[in-house]
């Protein structure tokens, strides 16, 4: 029979506030994750420093990266710089990109707007799809691609909005994710990304029916990751129940709207 006690002391577990740093890998076999809105590197006061991000992913030094809001050639806001090639650069990866966003230019590069997928070694069977459009809403999609071990990665942003006008958009959006995700073996292991929905909302509800939420098995699922006065978690790192959560932590920074979640995973079929 569980006691109080037994109950009181769950509970601490699962809402325990995360660590401000990841510790060090468990073991080689261990798979560092991360996943992060960049709001194309501008804090909330709308000050633009892509340095700022690139110095935090390299602190955590992680193996797969996850990226949304990132532009390429867009304009002034981003003094017309190609982040996604930038990044990748700096951090020694390579990086693939998913234009959401485009508006072609006659006497230049088109001004593309999109999430992107970083990684150690050199992406294969890349692909990417926009979500159907819906009215004058942003256009959102996703980028999937099979990292040199084999493992396939999804990257996503879903439409942002009130809960009564943008609700329904994402229910159909996350629908469209997970039918795409099985479409065709090998299984996704990992779906990362901005699903702007937070707690109990369906999107969050039927991705658990096919994969973990990594944060909240780690016990730190209240955690939020917007950065602002209205605290909720709506970045994640979706697992497959072959894989193992080691430990998972939000980082508490500022240099973007969105905070970086970072997740240990590694094979339940692997030895430590």
């Amino acid at each position: 029979m569980t006691s109080a006690a037994d109950v009181v002391g769950w509970l601490g577990r699962r809402l325990r506030r995360a660590p401000d740093w990841p510790s060090p890998k468990h073991s080689p076999a261990s798979l560092r994750v991360l996943t992060w809105n960049i709001h194309h590197g501008a804090d909330p006061s709308g000050h633009v420093d892509l340095e700022r991000i690139a110095a935090i992913i390299a602190r955590v030094h992680p193996d797969l990266v996850g990226l949304q809001e990132l532009d390429r050639h867009w304009g002034e806001r981003s003094a017309g710089q190609d982040q996604p090639g930038w990044l990748a650069q700096r951090l020694g990866m390579h990086a693939v990109f998913g234009a959401t966003v485009v508006r072609p230019r006659p006497d230049g590069p088109d001004r593309e707007y999109g999430i992107a997928l970083l990684g150690r070694e050199p992406w294969s069977h890349v692909r990417q799809a926009v979500y159907p459009p819906v009215g004058r809403l942003e256009p959102r999609g996703y980028l999937v691609a099979t990292a040199s071990n084999g493992l396939r990665i999804c990257c996503t942003h879903l439409s942002a909005g009130a809960k009564a006008t943008a609700g329904p958009v994402r229910d159909r959006q996350v629908a469209h994710l997970i039918q795409a995700m099985h479409a065709q073996p090998p299984p996704v292991a990992l779906v990362v990304g901005d699903f702007n929905a937070a707690g109990l909302a369906r999107p969050v509800l039927a991705m658990r029916r096919h994969w973990v939420d990594a944060v909240w098995q780690a016990g730190v699922g209240r955690t939020s990751t917007l950065v602002g006065p209205s605290p909720r978690r709506l970045d994640y790192v979706w697992v497959d129940p072959s894989w193992a959560v080691e430990q998972a932590v939000v980082l508490q920074t500022a240099v973007s709207d969105h905070r970086p979640v970072v997740v240990d995973v590694r094979r339940r079929d692997v030895s430590v």
